[in-house]
């Protein structure tokens, strides 16, 4: 991009907007939205940087985006433990995320984007390095990393289109880009960018969490939370396990039309958000075709047709012992992740509205023995029909299906290893 045009964008147009954004953050008369006021503000309130003995790696995510990053953190933690590691967020809920990890890092949010804030920060942390995972690009960040001269890399880039001119820029920034397919590096030699095809590092660490799961839990909790053991031969009479996780109205909507045609499944149903008076109209709707149905509250023996979730913290142990699953938000706007069911080689559906998320539209494309791993089901009527198929699987070829799957994603492993090795040589 011509230099005299960029800068017109950022000094003239950009910063003045940002700090004009700021100003009127702090008024007390509802300018911006609550979330727009606490991104703001969290830029006001940072922590003081301490003092760091050996230069620190930082790593950047807006805030979900630290799962891409969060098998990087522990290579670099197991090869180079002297290392410090300070992870920068800029969505107000990436603390709570960040809470949850197992790995020692300073965690700080972003400062507001302008060349003196994003300066006076970089020099009190000094990094050696900064990663950047998926897509958070901020221009006056990149720039003063560039001035400093600290290299800049961003992982798992997914591209389906050829970026705009402000994406553009903001790349043209970054010394190196690791994609996760071809067709995204082939847009950026196209583009003139560097880039190099390392794959998905969330799946990295997706199978990590598997594989702790299966090293801590010699006994899955999911037999006693169903009241079904599927080693068992004294189970319920139901064929298939069906676990729905984190399902909106849209999506439920959806299987209140399926789930009385299918007497031989067994329907989890775990919201995304729970509500009272939703719950208890989907119940009502149910009941009229006589299907039965309970609350996982409820603490019953887990034997109805339909189980409705309605605790936290559980979906992930459920997406253990499923034969079939859907991941919500597809019949919505937006798919949630569908990793976590298929790290245990679960075949996934999901509706229409899957494209922003890169794995559903990966394995969608993925078939073993004719059946797509993630199935892409457009409504109700689809859905029916494509459930029919699994339905018609003998219990051999379903767990044969399983197997495969679980070794698909394994063999999509090993982006970490590749990012590591790059950065770490620099």
């Amino acid at each position: 991009m011509n230099n005299i045009l960029q800068n017109f964008l950022l000094r003239v147009i950009y910063l003045p907007l940002v700090n004009f954004l700021n100003f009127i953050s702090q008024l007390p008369l509802g300018f911006l939205p609550p979330k727009g006021v606490a991104f703001f503000k969290i830029k006001r309130n940072l922590p003081t940087i301490p003092k760091f003995g050996v230069a620190p790696i930082l790593i950047h995510a807006s805030s979900g985006e630290i799962e891409y990053a969060r098998a990087l953190i522990r290579k670099i933690r197991a090869k180079n433990p002297e290392i410090p590691i300070v992870v920068s967020y800029s969505s107000p809920s990436a603390p709570a995320l960040i809470a949850r990890m197992t790995e020692q890092v300073f965690a700080t949010p972003l400062p507001l984007d302008t060349p003196q804030d994003m300066a006076n920060w970089l020099s009190q942390i000094n990094p050696r390095l900064v990663v950047i995972a998926k897509t958070d690009l901020w221009p006056f960040f990149l720039l003063e990393c560039r001035r400093l001269s600290i290299p800049t890399f961003l992982i798992s880039l997914q591209l389906s289109k050829t970026p705009g001119f402000w994406q553009r820029m903001n790349l043209s920034f970054i010394k190196e880009i690791f994609v996760m397919d071809s067709s995204t590096q082939e847009i950026l030699t196209e583009e003139n960018l560097n880039s190099s095809l390392a794959g998905d590092t969330r799946i990295d660490q997706a199978l990590f969490r598997r594989q702790e799961k299966e090293k801590n839990l010699k006994v899955s909790r999911t037999a006693e939370f169903t009241g079904q053991d599927k080693n068992s031969t004294n189970s319920s009479d139901y064929k298939l396990r069906f676990i729905a996780g984190s399902t909106w109205p849209e999506d439920e909507e959806v299987f209140g039309q399926i789930i009385p045609k299918f007497k031989e499944i067994q329907f989890f149903i775990v919201p995304h958000e729970i509500h009272a008076e939703q719950i208890a109209q989907f119940r009502q709707n149910l009941e009229k075709h006589q299907v039965s149905l309970e609350l996982w509250s409820e603490n019953k023996a887990k034997t109805s047709q339909v189980i409705i979730v309605d605790t936290w913290g559980i979906l992930a142990d459920l997406y253990q012992t499923a034969d079939v699953a859907f991941v919500g938000g597809s019949f919505r706007s937006k798919v949630h992740s569908v990793m976590e069911p298929l790290v245990w080689g679960i075949p996934t559906f999901v509706g229409p509205y899957y494209k922003n998320n890169f794995e559903a539209l990966t394995f969608s494309e993925k078939k073993i023995a004719g059946i797509p791993v993630v199935q892409v089901s457009r409504d109700a009527e689809a859905l029916s029909a494509d459930l029919q198929k699994y339905v018609k699987l003998s219990k051999e070829e379903l767990a044969g299906l399983k197997l495969s799957i679980r070794k698909l994603l394994e063999d999509s492993s090993g982006a970490t290893d590749i990012v590591f090795s790059k950065i770490i040589s620099s």
